[in-house]
């Protein structure tokens, strides 16, 4: 059966072929021997931009006096001609015969895009600039990190009123008119306004005057990024730019760098750990980390993913860290859309390699937490 089908569709492509490239009416005295190999490439390709349903294949066929013999030459040599496409079964033989029995096909591994991994995009967009002039902030963060080389001003103004630029020396000092020296090095912003207030309160009467710090420049400092970020290296950039900006000017982490959790490690050991997820869903109220010069960021591996999906504002994939609930899932998301099921969301929950159900009230929410693989749908 299979072969009759594939010769009355040979015969309809031969038969158009023949008439359109020879221009002929009559197929009986048609010769393929005297046919050269370009001219039945070109039958062939003439032929098979047509299409001809099979019972007008073989009505064109007989009409036009196309002999069986021609007929079978022709397709010897198409077929030496025609590069042989892989065939998906062999004819005659059953498909049931080959399907195994009783076997589990295995599920497709999830391929994860990272744009689809909730903060990856903005690392991506390559449009984030971090500070590259040391005058480009004036007023420092109360966290900012003091060392060598920075340059602060102090000005005094009410009964007096006087204005000083203090420049960190190389040890750490700030000196003020020759009336006393302070080390400010290693502070953050706000603890050295505390004690040069306290030191300015010798020289002024602060009961009818008031005094302001700013920063009036900042030192360049060196920063190693390491771990699972794109461009790992060393980045020298001014003091006031945050952990975060050192992050993104390597680029962010990779696809398998953790959003999470960048240690900040200094003469050896971690002193702070950055969460890049407090930066990007909370950007007026995060705690800026600042480094020193030397120290060390380091993108750990990307710890436990969960997916939201269906009703919300930013389905996607997002990192979960220990105790963080379904709540926290449904804020990273940016909440609910109007037309959200409010009342239940579901949780689909890896279980002994298969999947179980879980319907959780969203009043309860908070008090489910999350682990890892688990999917949450909001109808």
């Amino acid at each position: 059966m299979l072969q009759t089908m594939r010769f009355t569709r040979f015969l309809a492509v031969l038969a158009f072929a023949l008439s359109a490239t020879l221009s002929a009416q009559n197929l009986s005295n048609i010769s393929v021997d005297q046919l050269s190999d370009a001219q039945i490439q070109q039958m062939i390709a003439r032929g098979k931009a047509q299409g001809l349903n099979e019972a007008d294949a073989e009505a064109m066929a007989t009409s036009m006096g196309l002999s069986p013999e021609e007929a079978a030459k022709f397709k010897e040599r198409a077929a030496k001609l025609t590069p042989k496409a892989p065939l998906q079964e062999e004819e005659g033989k059953s498909l049931k015969k080959a399907e195994p029995k009783n076997v589990r096909l295995a599920q497709p591994k999830e391929v994860t895009d990272s744009s689809d991994v909730f903060g990856m995009e903005f690392f991506q967009r390559a449009d984030f600039k971090p500070y590259t002039q040391g005058n480009e902030v004036v007023q420092a963060p109360a966290n900012y990190l003091i060392g060598p080389g920075d340059e602060l001003t102090v000005t005094v103004y009410g009964t007096a009123l006087v204005s000083k630029t203090l420049k960190v020396d190389a040890r750490g000092f700030i000196e003020f008119s020759g009336l006393w020296r302070l080390n400010v090095s290693g502070m953050t912003f706000a603890q050295a306004e505390e004690a040069i207030l306290k030191r300015l309160a010798s020289n002024f009467n602060l009961a009818s005057n008031q005094a302001h710090l700013t920063l009036n420049f900042a030192r360049s400092i060196s920063v190693n990024v390491a771990g699972e970020v794109q461009k790992p290296g060393t980045y020298t950039l001014p003091a006031t730019n945050s952990a975060f900006n050192f992050i993104a000017a390597a680029g962010g982490p990779t696809e398998f760098g953790s959003m999470r959790r960048v240690r900040v490690v200094r003469g050896g050991k971690t002193v702070q750990t950055l969460d890049l997820y407090s930066y990007l869903t909370q950007p007026g109220t995060a705690t800026l980390i600042y480094t020193q010069d030397g120290d060390h960021l380091v993108v750990e591996p990307v710890g436990p993913r969960s997916k939201v999906e269906g009703a919300v504002r930013r389905p996607m994939m997002y990192e979960v860290v220990a105790g963080e609930s379904v709540q926290n899932l449904i804020s990273y998301a940016g909440g609910f859309t109007e037309d959200a099921n409010t009342v239940t969301v579901q949780l689909i929950r890896p279980s002994g390699g298969q999947r179980s159900l879980v319907d959780v009230p969203v009043a309860n929410a908070a008090r489910i937490e999350v682990q890892s693989g688990d999917r949450l749908k909001v109808a």
